[in-house]
């Protein structure tokens, strides 16, 4: 919300500067980002009319004018177009300065003298480009100074309106806090104008979408230039001017945070103003000329089948004033902040006005605004202006209502505010009393934020200052609860990649469609949010790998090349939420001082990161079997998936190039991801314990096998595993091979099996009863064969 500093003096006094305005303002709630005064460099620039323009001699480009400032006359060569003699435009004589710095000097362009510029809205740093020279209003007065008049030297406030202070976004709701603060009156402009019989009856029919409307209807409109002063402030506040009409509502709007649109009555048919939901759907063309399919969700403003505006939310082209408008229907309404929100999501058009319908209005300033516009219509126009005001309410304001004990309130901040001033405040504020000060009603434009006993409490802290309240120990002991097998299993996780150099990373639970459908195509298992904040999320996040990627994408985007990113967080889907842990790290081997690598390689690779992943479940203290199939989005035979008795429980390994492109990074990333819900059951919280190693020599009996290529070898290695002798330390793959030899879709596997005993020597008497036994056990349950 742009608040310019002249603009809130119109209603008040305030005896301090814009900066240290602003500082109250930040200490009271309302961060102010920044001060700024567009024209802080300007000086010496004031008013000119054109006299005379005459061509140049020696340059078609360029005339030579003669420009009046009241008092003297001057010459002035310029290249614009849009000059013309009787043009009132700004003038920056030799020594006056513009926006960038530049001072103006006397000089000569193709030999002719130019005592000074003619300056354009881009040269004075209203704009950043301009077409040609700033025309001005033919009523501006000659030799003013410019920079004043066209509040150029204005700061303005630029305040982050917190999204439940609606009643902030407007000149004076900021002017309401502002006088609470300096304890200064706020006077309000007039919104009492004068009302004429209006001879055309309208009549208004409106459904529960809508809690009030109002419809005025006001003659005698035609089509005049906006006030200079009118224009810059909208300007100021980042609105564009377009028609009086249409500038008027749009001042009110900024002026009183209450929207207002102004139909063209030739344009109505039938005298019959309808708020309803789209009876069919159809293409309706707005204000913007964009054209948008409205459905029978969207809530209307209608003439029978024409369709005028979207609620609250943008008029239509069709009933739009033009400059053959002479009657108008300002409407000034209350419409349903949900249906307004919704509409503004769905066509994608966030106007200034669903802005403020999502954050509420106030019910009781309806009036009042329709009112304001008519004053300034009345104030600009020379006819009079018939008013006739066609009410519309569903419910009647009846102000809320809260219990009221002071003690509370101290409580709850720590502070020792006497009752007095806590009633004091809150009456400054605009909340009223019962007889006997236990109830306290809330003021009609606070109704939807100030909800709870802590609302006030908050109210008043911050207007006397919560710097004021001392601070003190808490005289209350805190009782932590046992901690949970999956917070021992997060704190696990958390603990073991924090010390092999991870930074931890928090991302937002909602993500895109698109972004999901790297990971999960099933839409089905995507869990829809009602209200998204935009399209980028629209669903909660059924996986951390798109969130932990945008992450990776971003480090990369500022410079950062060398990834270890980790999180631990919940992921969605239809059937459920899962706490999860992810781990992505580039695999760019500088990155990476934990790895015990050879130092010929220029990256990592699969092997390394499934020693990270064997090495964090070792340390977990849980054994689980390597799946046949990784997921899809992992690169294929670089990654693998992980079961627990029979139920997925992580995966680890590459990430497939093509989904970290989409996502946008280049980079070749290892991922480590865990089920901490499904590994949970398997987690029992205890650390390795040191095992003495054997100094007792080994024996080694290799086998060679001949196995089916649908035979994964994880499973080979858990058959022998499952039923391996005591004294069986070890059992490696040490050779895989394919040959024409071998029978059709077969394969070579070399396994090494490793024996040893704790306390003595295994000779070959020891060991070849065991083994042999145990191998050709191994025939009869697995389909391989001895090669």
């Amino acid at each position: 919300m742009k608040v310019p500093f002249s603009w809130l003096l119109e209603y008040m006094s305030c005896p301090i500067s814009p900066q240290e305005l602003a500082d109250r303002l930040t200490m009271a709630g309302h961060e102010v980002g920044e001060c700024a005064v567009p024209g802080a460099l300007l000086a010496g620039i004031r008013t000119v009319k054109i006299k005379s323009i005459v061509p140049h001699p020696d340059a078609d480009r360029l005339v030579v004018t003669t420009v009046y400032d009241g008092t003297e006359n001057y010459q002035v060569v310029t290249g614009a177009s849009n000059v013309f003699e009787g043009a009132v435009v700004p003038f920056s004589p030799p020594g006056a300065v513009l926006a960038n710095g530049t001072r103006i000097k006397k000089a000569k362009l193709r030999g002719v003298p130019s005592h000074g510029m003619l300056c354009s809205e881009a040269e004075l740093g209203v704009a950043d480009e301009a077409d040609g020279i700033w025309i001005l209003p033919a009523d501006t007065p000659l030799g003013v100074d410019f920079v004043s008049y066209a509040y150029l030297n204005d700061c303005v406030l630029d305040i982050d309106v917190l999204p439940n202070r609606g009643d902030c976004q407007s000149i004076l709701g900021i002017a309401r806090e502002v006088g609470v603060l300096l304890d200064e009156p706020v006077i309000w402009p007039n919104t009492s104008p004068h009302i004429d019989a209006a001879d055309l009856n309208y009549t208004v029919d409106v459904s529960e979408g809508c809690r009030k409307y109002t419809a005025s209807v006001i003659k005698g409109i035609r089509s005049i230039e906006t006030p200079f002063w009118m224009v810059r402030r909208l300007q100021l506040v980042g609105i564009k001017p377009i028609s009086f009409v249409v500038d008027v509502t749009n001042y009110v709007l900024m002026e009183m945070g209450q929207p207002l649109h102004a139909f063209d009555a030739a344009k109505i048919e039938g005298f019959h103003i309808e708020v309803k939901e789209a009876p069919t759907d159809a293409v309706w063309t707005g204000l913007d000329d964009k054209s948008l399919n409205v459905s029978q969700n969207d809530l209307v403003v209608a003439s029978g089948n024409h369709l005028l505006a979207l609620a609250g939310v943008m008029g239509g082209k069709d009933s739009a004033c033009d400059e053959a408008t002479h009657t108008i229907i300002l409407e000034a309404a209350e419409f349903d902040p949900v249906s307004v929100r919704r509409m503004a999501q769905r066509h994608g058009l966030r106007t200034e006005s669903s802005i403020r319908f999502e954050k509420g209005i106030d019910p009781l300033g309806i009036e009042r605004a329709s009112g304001r516009a008519a004053v300034l219509l009345q104030e600009q126009l020379d006819v009079s202006v018939a008013l006739n005001v066609v009410a519309f309410e569903h419910l009647s304001y009846v102000p809320k209502t809260l219990n009221y004990f002071p003690d509370r309130i101290n409580q709850l901040l720590g502070s020792d505010f006497s009752t007095q001033q806590m009633r004091d405040t809150l009456k400054a504020l605009g909340f009223d009393f019962s007889q006997d000060g236990s109830v306290v009603s809330i003021p009609s434009w606070r109704e939807r934020d100030v909800t709870t006993s802590a609302c006030l409490a908050e109210e008043i802290g911050r207007i006397l200052g919560f710097d004021s309240i001392p601070a003190v120990e808490p005289s209350v002991s805190v009782v932590l609860d046992n901690p949970t097998p999956m917070d021992r299993l997060e704190s696990r996780f958390r603990q073991y990649f924090i010390g092999h150099g991870f930074s931890e990373t928090v991302t937002f639970p909602m993500i895109s469609h698109e972004e999901a459908e790297f990971v999960i195509p099933d839409s089905s298992r995507y869990l829809e949010i009602q209200n998204p904040l935009n399209k980028k999320e629209a669903i909660m996040r059924p996986s951390l790998l798109p969130s932990v990627l945008k992450a990776v994408a971003q480090n990369t985007r500022n410079g950062q090349s060398l990834i270890k990113l980790f999180e631990w967080a919940r992921t969605y889907d239809t059937t459920g939420e899962t706490d999860a842990g992810i781990a992505v790290f580039s695999l760019d081997r500088m990155a990476h001082p934990f790895f015990n690598y050879d130092k010929s390689r220029s990256t990592l690779d699969f092997f390394d990161i499934k020693g990270l992943a064997h090495h964090f479940f070792e340390c977990l203290g849980i054994e689980f079997k390597i799946a046949s199939q990784s997921p899809d989005f992992m690169f294929p035979n670089q990654s693998v998936a992980l079961e627990f008795e029979g139920h997925q429980v992580g995966y680890y390994g590459l990430l497939n190039p093509l989904v970290g492109s989409q996502m946008g990074v280049q980079q070749r990333l290892g991922v480590i991801a865990v089920n901490g819900t499904a590994l949970t059951p398997a987690f029992t919280d205890t650390f390795p314990v040191f095992r003495t190693y054997s100094k007792m020599p080994s024996t080694r009996r290799d086998v060679a096998l001949v196995v089916p290529k649908s035979l994964p070898y994880a499973h080979i290695y858990d058959a022998f595993w499952s039923k391996k002798p005591t004294v069986l330390e070890s059992i490696v793959l040490f050779d895989y091979f394919e040959s024409e030899q071998l029978p059709t879709d077969h394969v070579g596997m070399a396994l090494g099996f490793t024996y040893r005993d704790a306390v003595r020597t295994l000779t070959d008497k020891d060991v070849d009863p065991i083994h042999e036994p145990y191998v050709r056990s191994m025939l009869d349950e697995l389909p391989i064969q001895f090669r």
